[in-house]
């Protein structure tokens, strides 16, 4: 009986039941579709980072370069193989690329130097490049409107250990330009669009033989990049990028870490240096902790170069001052017998010491004042000239401290030059101030310090933000040979100098670029308060139909209260042909939610492609976000349904019969309920 009922009830009143229909798939459609797009972006998104990466999972980088074949002594790590698939070196820089026929060019060009190692890897086949060959990702293609067996020309910043923001540092150098054919363009399933950035815009990337950028920027054997795959089945509950630093520490060299030992003259000192120039304070602190571990001394020296050693009677051109405790030079790495000229050495004041042929050079005086001049660089004011004056405090002969000329580091363009007329430093010179006795020093003693003053002084003269010492001597232990010393030394060095004060950083490439697919904006919770109104619109308008029709069903009710229906029975019965109704707008919505995602995907790949930065949108229809939306909605819905029969179950049957409203009042003639009828369906399709 209910059944019938409530089927005749559908058929008889289906124009009105049909709007109920429609409001509640309305929302639907809107709330389930917001939540599919939310879902498509964030899907896309990750799948993005997937397939940009291949089976890359976590990277090695360095901000200077390590040696090409640290990857294979990762990989004959006996621990490595049970965490770690595989391990593969690149070189990653950024660069330019011109199409030599057109000239038109790109900037800001991701260059990979790779090699068939870099596709076993990522489980490809052999890229095959050849020495002049280049592959192309789609978008660096289509930027240049570039074929195959056009020839390109890349050109790239020339890779310098020396920091860019010390004087050493080389800024104007002219780059590397290299000469290359386009092979190919490779696909994005060929890992075309490879990048470890998280970004989502279009990848403009060149590969190029690995080998050839080697020879090109002279870094023969040497990378700055190790990719690493995890192992599906990896033992151990260490965090990844953990248990890969430990490996690294176990198998890399001073030199992956930018740092070189090698003897002081006469064998007395080990001197730890730095490839930049500058050792960071973390590694000195480590080097004083290794040194105390053996109960030996250290002494730190600071070596820059003057423009000129001055005093009023004749000046000396282009000298390097060692900034040092001559006294603690004795002490760690003085020829037997080698004594300090005076006991100010340790003295932090205002004192200078010449060498012996410096001192006769300018004829200097015991307490006269002497002047230098040097330059100064910081990346705000650029090339400053400074000065500063000492009182003259004595002599220092040139065996020990006076003629050590590894006191002063390894700098391009002039340590390695033949003379002083042939200096290429990275800072104007006036080579015509270069007088023959300055080139017999040379010849001599190279670049050994011709001034000393004290550590605190040349510190305060001369900071940097990479390091304040450019090199620590480090005492032979008595009983010792140097040779055991420094290999004892170095591995302590390697044990426990701290990677990334070095430079080298291990990164989660993978958990890190999948937690960046999630982005500031949740798209989803976007949309669904940017719909909210259509959603709350299509529910009122479920709402005014469905009292609508409650109102025009007054005669109904009462009759079915007179027969017996009990005010619960009619609840029910209504609530299940509400319910019904609903359960048709969502299955309705739905399939419309499917379809408003996919406009939305469409137009965020399109006509907001600056909301996400990339056209790689698809959709992803995923049936949680769809059951959440319809559910979501259903009882949004059945819930305004029952608001609506609220006011039916205060009515009397006999003004249910009668045709009442419950105020006293009769039912409007047939004119006026049209009218009402007709307001009341404008007012619900305006909502």
């Amino acid at each position: 009986m209910t059944g019938r009922l409530l089927a005749a009830s559908l058929r008889h009143y289906w124009p009105t039941h049909l709007m109920v229909v429609a409001g509640v798939a309305v929302a639907v459609s809107v709330l389930a579709g917001a939540l599919v797009v939310g879902a498509s972006v964030r899907e896309s998104l990750r799948g993005l980072v997937v397939e940009r990466l291949g089976q890359t999972d976590l990277a090695i980088a360095s901000t200077a370069f390590l040696r090409e074949a640290l990857a294979d002594d990762l990989a004959a790590d006996a621990g490595f193989s049970r965490r770690f698939d595989a391990v593969t070196p690149l070189i990653v820089m950024e660069g330019a690329v011109t199409h030599e026929s057109s000239r038109r060019t790109a900037s800001r060009v991701a260059v990979y130097g790779v090699d068939d190692r870099f596709a076993a890897f990522h489980g490809l086949e052999a890229f095959a490049l050849g020495t002049r060959d280049a592959f192309l990702s789609p978008a660096l293609a289509r930027e240049l409107e570039t074929t195959v067996d056009d020839s390109l020309l890349l050109r790239l910043a020339r890779p310098t250990d020396i920091p860019l923001s010390t004087l050493q540092g080389r800024r104007d150098d002219a780059g590397a330009r290299i000469r290359v054919r386009a092979a190919r363009v490779l696909d994005r399933a060929s890992l075309g669009e490879f990048s470890l950035a998280p970004s989502q815009g279009e990848v403009r990337a060149i590969f190029v033989p690995l080998a050839r950028l080697q020879q090109d920027l002279g870094l023969r054997g040497r990378v700055n990049a190790l990719l690493v795959g995890e192992s599906a089945d990896a033992e151990g509950t260490m965090p990844a990028v953990d248990a890969l630093t430990g490996h690294l520490v176990a198998r890399a060299a001073l030199a992956d870490f930018g740092l070189s030992l090698r003897a002081a003259p006469g064998d007395r000192a080990v001197i730890v240096e730095s490839a930049t120039g500058l050792l960071a304070d973390p590694v000195v602190r480590d080097v004083r902790r290794a040194a105390e571990a053996a109960g030996t001394r250290v002494l730190p020296v600071l070596t820059y170069l003057a423009n000129t050693i001055a005093t009023e009677r004749g000046a000396v051109p282009y000298s390097t001052i060692a900034a040092m405790d001559l006294v603690q030079y004795a002490r760690v790495s003085g020829p037997d017998g080698w004594t300090p000229p005076q006991a100010e050495a340790t003295s932090a004041g205002p004192y200078l010491w010449l060498n012996a042929w410096a001192a006769e050079d300018l004829d200097a005086q015991p307490g006269e004042p002497i002047t230098i001049e040097y330059f100064l660089w910081s990346d705000e004011a650029g090339l400053e000239t400074r000065t500063a004056s000492f009182l003259y405090a004595g002599v220092v002969p040139m065996t020990g401290a006076g003629g050590d000329r590894a006191l002063t580091p390894e700098y391009p363009g002039i340590t390695d030059a033949e003379n002083v007329m042939s200096w290429d430093p990275p800072f104007p010179v006036d080579l015509s101030r270069v007088r023959d006795r300055d080139e017999d020093y040379w010849d001599d003693w190279r670049a050994a310090p011709k001034a000393f003053i004290a550590l605190p002084s040349g510190q305060l003269l001369w900071p940097s933000t990479f390091g304040a010492v450019s090199s620590l001597r480090v005492a032979v232990p008595e009983g010792a040979t140097i040779e055991a010393f420094s290999d004892a030394l170095a591995a302590e060095l390697r044990a426990t100098v701290d990677p990334g004060a070095a430079g080298l950083q291990v990164r989660a490439v993978r958990a890190d670029g999948l937690a960046s697919a999630e982005g500031t904006t949740d798209f989803g919770e976007y949309f669904v308060y940017f719909s909210f109104f259509l959603v709350v619109s299509g529910l009122l308008l479920a709402y005014l139909f469905f009292a609508l029709g409650l109102e025009q069903r007054a005669r109904e009710v009462g009759l079915l209260t007179a027969v017996g229906f009990t005010g619960a029975d009619l609840r029910r019965h209504f609530l299940r042909e509400g319910a019904v109704l609903a359960s048709a707008g969502v299955v309705i919505g739905t399939a419309g939610a499917i379809g408003y995602a996919a406009l939305i995907v469409y137009g965020l790949r399109t006509w907001w492609v600056d909301a996400v930065g990339t056209t790689a949108l698809e959709l992803h229809v995923t049936p949680v976000w769809l059951a959440a939306g319809a559910g979501l909605t259903l009882a949004a819905g059945l819930w305004a349904l029952h608001a609506a029969l609220t006011g039916m179950a205060r009515r009397s049957t006999r003004s249910l019969l009668a045709g009442a409203l419950g105020s006293g009042l009769e039912l409007e003639g047939p004119t006026r309920a049209a009218m009402r009828r007709r307001r009341a369906i404008a007012a619900g399709l305006a909502a």
